[in-house]
């Protein structure tokens, strides 16, 4: 998909119209038309400005196409991943010991090819992305377990 496309649509997509758009954005509807429209070369958004179409608008397919191009995957961040308490920890060690378990594998798979180091190396990263996954799952059976009912004693 093409980037600037994907801006167009998005734009084009607001529920409020371009105008509505372009008031929140602090500019006039042409100048938005403008540096979203693929055959007008002489305006462009700014990174910042595209940022801003996709926050406005909830439409981010633009990033998605920006990742695509350059071969990256995205996913959005949980919510819960904001701050300093143990579910952020947890998801973002998740997270990240995905990422370099499939940056790993992407590497050494490549040529088709997998020594033992490359192996040695994609299961070190597969065990601790295995042990980050367990973490979380024990964390969420933590909460469940002190989020139920205290059982009490039955009387006989």
């Amino acid at each position: 998909m093409d980037i600037t496309r994907a801006l167009q649509r998005a734009v084009r997509g607001y529920p409020h119209g371009t105008k509505a758009l372009a008031a929140a954005l602090d500019c006039s509807e042409t100048t938005l038309n403008h540096k979203v429209s693929p055959t007008y070369a002489q305006a462009h958004c700014s990174p910042e400005e595209a940022a801003d179409i996709m926050e406005v608008t909830g439409d981010h397919s633009a990033l998605f196409a920006l990742a695509d191009r350059l071969h990256y995957v995205m996913l959005p961040r949980p919510e819960a991943c904001e701050g300093d308490g143990p579910v952020a920890t947890v998801l973002a060690a998740v997270i990240a010991d995905f990422g370099r378990l499939v940056t790993e594998a992407a590497q050494d798979l490549a040529d088709c090819t997998v020594s033992d180091n490359e192996l040695a190396r994609m299961q070190g990263e597969g065990a601790r992305a295995q042990a980050a996954i367990q973490a979380l799952l024990g964390l969420a059976a933590r909460m469940n377990a002190s989020s139920r009912p205290v059982q009490l004693p039955r009387v006989a």
